[in-house]
C-alpha cells in the first residue's frame, strides 16, 4: 500500500512544503527561527523510537544531558531556517579572524580540504562562505527520491553550493584540490564506506577514511569549518587548521569539544557508535 500512495504523498509533501516555504518568507525573520522550534518539539512527540536513540547515545557522552526535545526543536529550526535561507544567510557571521585563516591558507598554493560536521547550520554556513567569496564543493550522499531531499538540492543550487557526490565524484575532489581548489566533507557520521576506528566520547567510533585519502593523495591544507548558535541568534563560523600528521584524529578531536560545547545543535538520531554497516567501498 505505501508503494502504490507513494507518489501521491510525495506531491502532498511537495505541496505542503511549498505553502509553509511561501508563508516564512512574509514573516519577520525571528519569528521563522521560533516556528521552526515549535514544529521540532511536535515532531518529538511522534518520533519515539528516535528520541530513544537519541537519550540512550547522550547519556553515553555526556554528564547532563539535554532532553531530547530540545534537540528536535533545534532540528526544526534549521529545517525552517533553510526553507527561508535567502533572508537567514544575513545572520550568519563570518569573522575577520576566520577570513585570515582562510585567506593565509590560500596563499600556500595548495588545495585546501575542509573537514566539518553536523552542527549548527551547515547549509546557512555554506551559503554565507559562498557569500563571502569563499567558493568551495562539499561532498554529500545522493539526495533520496523524496520532495525534502529534492528541495534541499534545489536549495544548494540556488544558493551557490556545489555538491560532489560519493563513488565517481572522488576523481573531481581529486582534481579540484590538485588544481588549488577547496573541498569539504563531513567526518561525523558513520558510512558504509571504508573506516577506521577513532576515540569519539571515549568510545571507539568507525570513521569514513575518505578525508584522509584525499588529503594524501592531494597534499591538501588540512582544516576544519563549523558554525553555531550564538547568543543573539544568529550563526558564527570558525575555521582552524588541523595537525597534518593525522588530520582525521585532530578533526574528530575537534568534534567532540564541539559538540559537548554546543550538544543540542548536533544530530544525536544519527548512529555514529554502530560497528555492524557492510562497508564495501
Amino acid at each position: 500500500m505505501r508503494r502504490l500512495t507513494r507518489r501521491s504523498r510525495h506531491a502532498l509533501t511537495a505541496c505542503l512544503l511549498d505553502l509553509v516555504s511561501a508563508t516564512l518568507k512574509v514573516l519577520p525573520k525571528s519569528w521563522v527561527s521560533r516556528l521552526g522550534e515549535r514544529f521540532g518539539q511536535v515532531v518529538s512527540l511522534i518520533t519515539r523510537r528516535q528520541s530513544r536513540l537519541i537519550t540512550t547515545q547522550m547519556r553515553l557522552c555526556l554528564k547532563n544531558p539535554p532532553a531530547p526535545r530540545l534537540i528536535w526543536a533545534d532540528l526544526g529550526r534549521r529545517l525552517f531556517e533553510l526553507m527561508d535561507a535567502e533572508r537567514q544567510i544575513s545572520r550568519v557571521q563570518v569573522p575577520e579572524g576566520c577570513r585570515e585563516v582562510f585567506n593565509e591558507a590560500r596563499e600556500d598554493g595548495r588545495g585546501i580540504l575542509l573537514a566539518t560536521l553536523h552542527l549548527g547550520n551547515w547549509e546557512l554556513m555554506a551559503a554565507a562562505l559562498v557569500q563571502a567569496g569563499y567558493r568551495f564543493k562539499s561532498i554529500a550522499s545522493r539526495p533520496k527520491n523524496s520532495p525534502l531531499y529534492k528541495r534541499l538540492s534545489e536549495q544548494r543550487r540556488q544558493l551557490g553550493v556545489q555538491i560532489i557526490h560519493p563513488g565517481h565524484g572522488a576523481r573531481d575532489a581529486v582534481a579540484e584540490l590538485k588544481s588549488g581548489g577547496t573541498v569539504s566533507i563531513f567526518i561525523d557520521q558513520n558510512t558504509g564506506e571504508r573506516s577506521r576506528n577513532i576515540n569519539f566520547f571515549g568510545q571507539s567510533a568507525p570513521t569514513p577514511t575518505t578525508f584522509e585519502r584525499l588529503q594524501k593523495t592531494t597534499n591538501a591544507i588540512p582544516m576544519m569549518v563549523w558554525n553555531y548558535r550564538n547568543m543573539e541568534g544568529g550563526y558564527t563560523v570558525e575555521v582552524t587548521r588541523l595537525d597534518e600528521d593525522d588530520p582525521l584524529a585532530s578533526a574528530t578531536k575537534h568534534a567532540e569539544t564541539l559538540i559537548r560545547r554546543y550538544p543540542t545543535q548536533w544530530i544525536w538520531m544519527h548512529r555514529r557508535w554502530r560497528q555492524d554497516i557492510n562497508r564495501t567501498r
